[in-house]
C-alpha cells in the first residue's frame, strides 16, 4: 500500500511540473504584452520577481537576473546554448518515455 501512495505522489508531482512549466512558458511568451498593459505596482512586482541589483549609472542600466532566469539567459548566449537546449530536451524525453523510476542523485551534497 505504501508503494502505491509513493507512486501516486510521483505521478501527481510529474503532472504538476508539466502544468507549471506550461504556465511559465505561456507567461514568458506574453511578458512584454502583460508588462506594457500593467499598472505601475504590477510592473514593479514583475521587475522585483525577475531582477536583483538593478542600477542606473550614467544613463546605463545594469542588472542581474535572479535564479533560474540567469541560467536560462546564459544558455541562450553561450556557444553551448543550442547544445544545452538539445541536451535538456533529450533528457526530458528519456524521462518521459521511461516506464521505470529513474534515480537522480543529490548533486548538491
Amino acid at each position: 500500500m505504501q508503494l502505491q501512495v509513493k507512486i501516486k505522489r510521483y505521478d501527481n508531482a510529474n503532472t504538476s511540473y508539466y502544468i507549471t512549466a506550461n504556465q511559465v512558458l505561456s507567461l514568458a511568451q506574453r511578458a512584454l504584452e502583460i508588462f506594457e498593459s500593467s499598472e505601475i505596482e504590477e510592473k514593479q512586482g514583475m521587475l522585483q520577481f525577475l531582477f536583483q541589483n538593478l542600477e542606473l549609472k550614467e544613463k546605463n542600466l545594469s542588472y542581474k537576473l535572479k535564479e533560474p532566469f540567469n541560467t536560462v539567459q546564459l544558455a541562450g548566449v553561450t556557444p553551448f546554448g543550442a547544445t544545452w537546449g538539445r541536451l535538456v530536451e533529450s533528457i526530458r524525453t528519456i524521462f518521459q518515455n521511461s516506464t521505470e523510476y529513474i534515480y537522480i542523485p543529490d548533486l548538491e551534497s
